[in-house]
């Protein structure tokens, strides 16, 4: 199995103190009983990680979660058919390993800052896409947009929680946006669909408006909650209820954002597959023949 060492500055330390290491030792036990290779990777590999855990490091197999969104979704093209539409709802700067992963798929790109729109245009000219300047919600009509001009994609319409767990305003411009629901928006594009979601702890008002298209959905991506991030928004456990409600189920934990110096978990990114699709069918036959 292929095995990621990540390299650092200190990485000459690092191989000079595994090659000295006492346990990479070939005794004559192995050589008798025939597991030569088997002792010696297993005995490296004990080695690296007691050496790469001193730096803060260690190793994976590059296959195996949490991938990071690339691997992840190539990992998803061997297993589902390709969609026709991707909806990229909060772009921000653009999401490239959304857009390299489905070249070919139309692109339907929601932002609801102006601010973002050199960025947009750009992307409409590399792929087959179209823009949509509006916030998507559960109901139509317009909505307050708390822009933080010192973080611009850390913008939305839910209020920020500090420390001592109350809503913080500070530095925030209210603009008042134009709200659609992804189905009235969807209407009209091709299935199947990918969806990515990223809106700052309104997940589920994004996918309250679009119980019809998540019908002919077979993967979403989201980014949600862990800590208390955002005033009344869900966490991973009331948005996966809502899902699951809705016909999908949790496929991958993608990445974890930390804060601070212990690493704190404060949000995921995660994918979660229609019932009964391609993905969710692989993963069900995949345990049903680890269990056989």
């Amino acid at each position: 199995m292929p095995v990621l060492i990540v390299w650092t500055a200190s990485a000459s330390q690092i191989i000079r103190k595994v090659l000295h290491c006492k346990h990479a030792l070939v005794t004559g036990h192995w050589l008798a009983t025939g597991s030569l290779a088997l002792g010696v990777k297993a005995t490296i590999r004990t080695c690296l990680e007691s050496v790469l855990a001193k730096f803060n490091y260690g190793l994976k197999p590059l296959d195996a979660p949490l991938r990071g969104y690339r691997e992840f979704l190539r990992f998803y093209r061997s297993l589902a058919p390709y969609p026709k539409t991707v909806f990229d709802i909060g772009v921000g700067r653009g999401t490239p390993w959304l857009y390299e992963a489905f070249p070919e798929s139309r692109l339907v790109l929601v932002e609801a800052l102006a601010e973002f729109e050199p960025y947009i245009r750009d992307i409409c000219s590399k792929y087959p896409a179209e823009a949509h300047f509006c916030c998507l919600g559960a109901v139509e009509g317009i909505a307050e947009f708390r822009v933080h001009p010192g973080d611009l994609t850390g913008s939305g319409i839910m209020p920020r929680v500090c420390v001592n767990g109350g809503p913080t305003e500070q530095a925030v411009e209210i603009r008042c946006i134009p709200v659609r629901t992804l189905d009235s928006l969807a209407s009209g594009y091709p299935a199947p669909s990918v969806i990515k979601i990223d809106v700052e702890g309104a997940e589920l008002e994004v996918l309250r408006g679009a119980v019809n298209t998540i019908q002919s959905t077979d993967l979403i991506l989201l980014e949600t909650s862990i800590a208390d991030r955002f005033v009344g928004a869900p966490d991973l456990v009331e948005v996966g209820f809502w899902l699951n409600s809705h016909g999908f189920r949790l496929f991958d934990i993608v990445e974890i954002a930390t804060i601070g110096p212990r690493r704190i978990p404060c949000y995921l990114d995660v994918a979660f597959v229609r019932i009964g699709s391609a993905a969710s069918q692989a993963a069900a036959a995949a345990w049903a023949k680890r269990r056989s």
